[in-house]
């Protein structure tokens, strides 16, 4: 599967499991499909997933410190930012120039969960740690009512019965 099919498949997989009740809006701008921006915000969103470090720096260098901010927090309706997704596919650089960027560390999405969830998911540590050292907040709860560490804990878990 290539890159392309499975950045869509990935992203329908999100569409489907954010139907949920929890489906809050996340208290930040909203990207608008007549405007310029979806463009630039679904590059980065791209970009981010693909850890195509050079990419992200280009597309953030040259904002003023408003539409950097617009940009980098940009969600579409799935409530994932380019934070999520480099986060999920553990591209700790492109995370560290996001975050270095000012993006917000505990944006959620739609179903609540934050890029410091994702990473306690998939058991990435370091990627943990440069999340903390940035802020994160360890006592958000998204809609199953899980927190990082209810994640890492089932990751541990996983991990130490399948190598058993």
């Amino acid at each position: 599967m290539d890159a392309e099919s499975l950045y869509a498949s990935f992203l329908a997989e999100v569409g489907q499991a954010n139907d949920s009740k929890c489906g809050s809006s996340p208290k930040r701008a909203r990207v608008h499909q007549e405007s310029e921006r979806p463009t630039a915000a679904d590059t980065l969103r791209k970009a981010a997933f693909h850890g195509q470090l050079s990419q992200v720096r280009q597309l953030l260098q040259g904002l003023d410190c408003v539409e950097r901010l617009l940009l980098i927090d940009a969600a579409e309706a799935d409530g994932l930012t380019a934070l999520h997704l480099a986060a999920i596919a553990g591209h700790e650089a492109v995370c560290r120039a996001l975050l270095d960027g000012r993006a917000d560390v505990d944006a959620h999405s739609k179903t609540r969960d934050t890029a410091l969830m994702w990473a306690a998911h998939q058991g990435r540590g370091s990627l943990c740690r440069l999340l903390l050292s940035h802020g994160a907040d360890t006592t958000l709860k998204n809609c199953s009512g899980q927190t990082a560490a209810s994640w890492l804990h089932l990751q541990s878990w996983h991990y130490i019965h399948t190598r058993a």
